[in-house]
């Protein structure tokens, strides 16, 4: 009796070891996110590569098996101070990446996984996906991780730049104007209340909705919420209602994350204003608001 109760005790492990994979095929675009069950045989099977946006020290220490080591911070400084795709393709070439190949990236840190997610479908990848709850979800189904360093032969691919995925600032001045688009900011509350001031001007820019990207993140799991989960919280906001969306932070990275859970949720045209609140809050043009005391 007690070795059929183990059993199934046994079994029933087995089947919570990722619980991300039965509740993400609620997710319209469940085609941008991978579980950790999955990894392996989409690496073997369909011939995913895996990107690891860890330190590179994280990365020695022990890494998913077959996966290279990216920086996603050499990869941002190629946008300051302003867009530089050709610093960006020489850097993804070096790597021996390639806009036609399929990625998984994951990491530690979710806003710079997104981030890295982001800048690939920037670049003009088109299959990328973010390993849900990132080294940690791994880690957490008793996998045996690789020290060894794997490196691709450098490529000579010719990328595609996709621009509309990118909002300046002087592209988001004149859709403030029209109030068209819906702008979301992914800061602290501190932050979008402007109490909690960073650079010159604090506040948020006017009209923006306040959905903070931990806002869509089980805190224990560091999974993405369910589908139901993330639908309750953009009915409340009527975010989704809207076919146009700008998302921004302090520096692009949150602002990833809100724009990967709005394209995860079906939203057809995100932008990402990666230069965000370290440029908008500290030009003394731009029109901010902040919420009566």
């Amino acid at each position: 009796m007690i070795a059929f109760c183990c059993s199934i005790l046994y079994l029933f492990s087995l089947t919570n070891l990722d619980s991300s994979s039965e509740g993400s095929k609620e997710y319209p675009r469940r085609d941008l996110i991978a579980s950790a069950n999955e990894v392996e045989s989409m690496v073997k099977e369909k011939g995913y590569r895996l990107l690891d946006c860890r330190s590179k020290k994280e990365y020695d220490s022990g890494h998913i098996p077959g996966a290279i080591s990216v920086s996603v911070t050499s990869w941002r400084k190629t946008f300051d101070p302003k867009p530089q795709p050709e610093a960006l393709e020489d850097q993804l070439n070096k790597l021996g990446l390639s806009p036609t190949d399929k990625l998984i990236i994951y990491g530690e840190e979710l806003p710079v996984t997104a981030m890295g997610w982001w800048i690939l479908k920037y670049a003009g990848v088109a299959d990328v996906r973010i390993l849900n709850g990132g080294w940690q979800s791994w880690k957490g189904i008793g996998k045996t991780p690789e020290s060894q360093s794997n490196v691709l032969k450098p490529a000579k691919a010719k990328w595609t730049i996709a621009v509309d995925r990118l909002a300046t600032k002087d592209q988001l001045m004149a859709l403030v104007k029209e109030g068209k688009t819906c702008v979301v900011d992914a800061r602290t509350p501190g932050e979008f209340q402007g109490t909690r001031k960073i650079t010159k001007r604090s506040g948020h820019i006017p009209k923006a909705v306040h959905l903070e990207w931990t806002a869509f993140i089980d805190s224990k799991t560091r999974q993405f919420k369910t589908a139901s989960q993330l639908k309750e919280i953009f009915q409340q906001s009527q975010v989704l209602q809207q076919n146009e969306h700008v998302t921004y932070c302090q520096a692009g990275g949150r602002a990833a994350v809100d724009a990967f859970v709005l394209e995860l949720m079906g939203a057809k045209k995100v932008r990402n204003y990666l230069l965000s609140w370290k440029e908008w809050g500290n030009d003394p043009t731009t029109p901010i608001d902040t919420p009566k005391k």
